[in-house]
């Protein structure tokens, strides 16, 4: 009897753990700059438009930075924190052949994401492999005609400073970069393009969530 009443509540806590597990709710992996502001949570994220930095000439059609992988990844999905709801364009080029558009870029992988929530980060899983090399040099940006669209990270006041370059984990953060485009025969392209070291902030919250290649 003794060993019944055992056995019965075995199986009752095995039931009670198996649902509990089924009804929790699926924890994501972050991405790495989402990880690296929930692990810095004294970062200030606000919207571009509030800013004591003001951009220059204008408003840039595309942001987001320089990164080099310490090690070699495969980049598994693209996303970002954006401050509207819509479908923006993400774009990953390889730069390590030159410093402009127009003297070697490779474009890696040009793709969009549909932004619904405008309070988190929100990702999709690419369609194809991208494996990104150590060492190598490389843009990741989105297209925002909007300025409103644009997320700050930090203050660029001391306290919130955030230098670069920057590591996070297997990816060290070089400088950041901007494009202002311009419609020319119906299509954007690059007008004045470049990098930015001193802000000490993340202006265009883009990111990407990747595995390393054993």
């Amino acid at each position: 009897m003794f060993m019944k009443k055992i056995l019965s509540l075995i199986v009752i806590v095995l039931i009670v753990s198996c649902t509990k597990k089924s009804s929790d709710p699926v924890q994501q992996d972050p991405g790495m700059l989402e990880g690296y502001l929930k692990e810095n949570p004294g970062i200030t994220v606000q919207k571009t438009t509030s800013s004591l930095i003001s951009y220059r000439n204008g408003y840039a059609t595309s942001r987001g930075y320089h990164f080099k992988p310490l090690k070699d990844i495969k980049i598994t999905d693209i996303g970002g924190k954006i401050a509207e709801k819509g479908t923006f364009k993400i774009k990953i080029s390889n730069i390590d052949t030159g410093w402009s558009k127009d003297n070697g870029w490779t474009d890696i992988l040009t793709d969009s994401i549909t932004i619904t929530d405008i309070s988190s980060f929100q990702y999709k899983t690419v369609s194809k492999e991208i494996i990104l090399n150590a060492d190598k040099n490389y843009v990741i940006s989105y297209f925002n005609l909007s300025h409103n669209s644009v997320y700050d990270a930090g203050s660029g006041l001391q306290n919130e400073y955030i230098g670069m370059p920057l590591k996070i984990n297997d990816i060290e953060i070089e400088r950041i970069y901007w494009t202002y485009d311009m419609i020319l025969d119906g299509v954007y392209q690059s007008m004045e393009q470049g990098f930015t070291n001193g802000l000490g902030l993340f202006r265009g919250l883009v990111d990407f969530k990747y595995e390393l290649v054993q």
